[in-house]
């Protein structure tokens, strides 16, 4: 984790579950390569924990944030997920710039926040896809994938 954003939802509004128990979420683009170290004890999560909790002001329960961060600023060819409305389907980017995307699974909320989706990736027959599509974070369980929240992106004004 080098910035907050490293391990909040997609929606920046509270802190990931992986982030909260210093787990690393493989579905974030890695941008460093840091060295191999022991995992540190659970007295220093514990401290880590609290310096997050009282610097970033966040609920107790459910490590929400005071205030949401603000847009994404993160170039779209480095992020991996994206989740598309008009389809809802998670799409991710693969190596060698392929496409596959995940169908959300029956039985979900349109739109909600923590929208599960199939583990089997099916493979996207065209390679330019809708500018359209919001960048989310994405947790794996054994059974399906699950949508951490998505970021809107900002419509840039025209310049004059």
């Amino acid at each position: 984790m080098t910035t907050l954003a490293d391990i909040t939802y997609g929606s920046g509004t509270a802190i990931t579950r992986c982030g909260w128990l210093g787990l690393c979420n493989q579905s974030r683009p890695i941008c460093y390569q840091w060295p191999n170290q022991t995992r540190p004890p659970p007295s220093d999560w514990t401290v880590c924990q609290l310096a997050l909790t009282r610097a970033f002001h966040l609920h107790p329960n459910t490590r929400s944030l005071l205030l949401a961060l603000g847009a994404w600023i993160d170039n779209r060819n480095n992020w991996l997920w994206f989740y598309l409305p008009s389809d809802e389907r998670l799409y991710f980017r693969a190596p060698a710039a392929a496409w596959h995307y995940h169908p959300q699974l029956p039985g979900q909320a349109s739109q909600a926040a923590l929208t599960q989706f199939a583990l089997t990736p099916c493979a996207v027959p065209i390679q330019d896809l809708p500018l359209d599509m919001c960048h989310t974070v994405v947790e794996a369980t054994p059974t399906h994938l699950v949508s951490l929240g998505i970021h809107h992106e900002i419509p840039k004004s025209k310049e004059r």
